[in-house]
């Protein structure tokens, strides 16, 4: 079941160049071992897939845009929010990093505190939530 929902998704993202069966595999493999995904453990598994989605760049939008995508929708638990997650979505843009340093929240543990400040009214609310509010924003906070 998950393997062929994840060929549908490699289809739809490469359409051009379908995927390995491996590859399908693997992250189908991945999936089914966990509840909740990390962003950058779905980033390794990219990597040994060597997708066409996934340019061999921890740091490429693209890249860390898939692997959201792929936890969110296939992960029921959600997002893990691991040091590494959150260093994987400060590299999405190169604004990125500049905007969480303004906003106080460029060390995990600082956006660990903002993430449960946000939890309380939102349950479910992830360090990727907050990566996202962070790219839609502009200018200093007040």
């Amino acid at each position: 079941m998950v393997y062929n929902y994840f060929r549908r998704l490699c289809v739809q993202v490469e359409p051009r160049r379908p995927w390995r069966r491996a590859s399908c595999q693997d992250l189908a493999a991945y999936v089914s071992g966990h509840s909740i995904g990390s962003i950058s453990e779905v980033l390794d598994v990219l990597a040994a897939c060597k997708s066409k989605r996934y340019n061999g760049k921890p740091s490429h939008y693209t890249s860390v845009r898939f692997a959201r995508s792929l936890v969110m929708t296939l992960c029921p638990g959600g997002f893990s929010d691991t040091e590494q997650d959150w260093k994987a979505l400060l590299r999405m843009s190169p604004g990125q990093s500049r905007k969480a340093g303004r906003w106080g929240v460029l060390e995990h543990a600082s956006a660990i505190r903002v993430r449960d400040l946000i939890r309380a009214g939102r349950p479910g609310y992830s360090l990727s939530d907050l990566a996202c509010l962070l790219c839609l924003c502009r200018g200093r906070p007040k």
